[in-house]
């Protein structure tokens, strides 16, 4: 390094060299307790085929060997708990979207039939009638263009994203096991209703409502990849997303919601609400407005009533079933949910 740092100053002029030599001592002598160990600690010369050589070559052989098998066995142990993973995720999505009702309607469906499946999603805080007629009535406007439906599911939204509203709403925000439970018993009696739980039980941040949708396409191709009566133009199972109005404008649903996945929207007004106009090459459909008094009701209807202790008004909000959980919890019921009865005063 110093030598060539001598030849680097000369060449620039004499004066130069002159102006360096001061640093150029300096290194040489920070130099010197390298260039010492270096003399002091000599390298082990093995000599190639000596008995050291071979006996290290053994030892890393059987280090080598010993590594392989120990990685051998990870990844044997990886596979068990894959396929433990496996199972218990396949028993997790037979929760997470059920598929007895469904199952029984695709058996009815013809080939040549155009089937398709509707999701509703929202806090349902609780679930009313509404819930359930918002669905029938997409289901009759789907079904007047030729479409066959063999599904539909509510799918209650996830605490993260209920919790903060509520509390922002200063109002009661029932929690998702309450909440799923409470939609089960309202949907009991119905022919193709279901309770979808993987939005509520997602761990992690809420997922929003075409997150879901796209998470019931894919359980449900993942069961029935050769069911052609289901299969858009695409090859995915044909997904309807029906909402009121006010989310529809809100979340831009008249532009159409993936279309490259086969999925539509299907807009439920009110009475009295405007809506937009179809548009059925971006698959948008307008339902007909329902008209009835289950057609105004709303979960801060319901809540207001509790608060009143109107509880007739709340039986008649909601289904029977769903009603007697509500109002009338067994003493096993009320504890499994004793924070939630406590919040509306139980």
């Amino acid at each position: 390094a110093v030598f060539c740092s001598v030849r680097a100053c000369n060449c620039v002029s004499p004066f130069n060299s002159f102006l360096c030599w001061p640093s150029l001592w300096l290194t040489s002598f920070m130099a010197l307790p390298c260039l010492k160990k270096a003399c002091v600690e000599e390298p082990e010369i093995v000599v190639a085929g000596s008995e050291e050589t071979k006996v290290a070559e053994t030892n890393q052989e059987e280090m080598e060997d010993v590594e392989v098998e120990e990685e051998e066995e990870e990844e044997e142990e990886e596979e068990e708990d894959d396929d433990e993973d496996d199972d218990e995720g396949e028993e997790e999505d037979l929760r997470d979207w059920p598929l007895g009702k469904f199952q029984s309607a695709l058996a009815a469906l013809p080939e040549s039939a155009m089937g398709a499946v509707i999701l509703t999603t929202g806090a349902m805080n609780p679930v009313h009638k509404g819930h359930v007629e918002l669905l029938e009535k997409a289901k009759e406007e789907l079904e007047r263009h030729g479409y066959t439906i063999v599904g539909l599911w509510v799918s209650p939204s996830h605490d993260g994203y209920v919790q903060p509203k509520c509390r922002h709403m200063h109002t009661v925000g029932l929690s998702a096991d309450f909440r799923l439970e409470v939609a089960r018993r309202s949907v009991l009696h119905e022919t193709l209703v279901e309770v979808g739980t993987w939005e509520a039980k997602t761990h992690g941040h809420w997922p929003d409502f075409p997150i879901v949708a796209e998470a019931l396409q894919r359980h449900i191709d993942s069961r029935h990849s050769k069911t052609t009566a289901l299969k858009g133009p695409n090859g995915f199972t044909r997904v309807f997303y029906a909402c009121g109005t006010d989310h529809a404008k809100k979340c831009g649903l008249y532009r159409g919601l993936k279309l490259k996945r086969d999925m539509g929207v299907v807009v439920v007004p009110r009475a009295g609400e405007f809506a937009h106009a179809a548009n059925h090459r971006l698959n948008v459909y307008i339902a007909q407005p329902a008209h009835d008094e289950v057609a105004a009701l709303s979960s801060t209807f319901v809540r207001q009533k509790l608060k009143e202790r109107d509880f007739d008004a709340v039986a008649k909000a909601m289904s029977e079933d769903a009603a007697r959980l509500l109002l009338h919890p067994t003493p096993e019921e009320h504890e499994l949910f004793k924070v939630d009865f406590a919040k509306i005063h139980i």
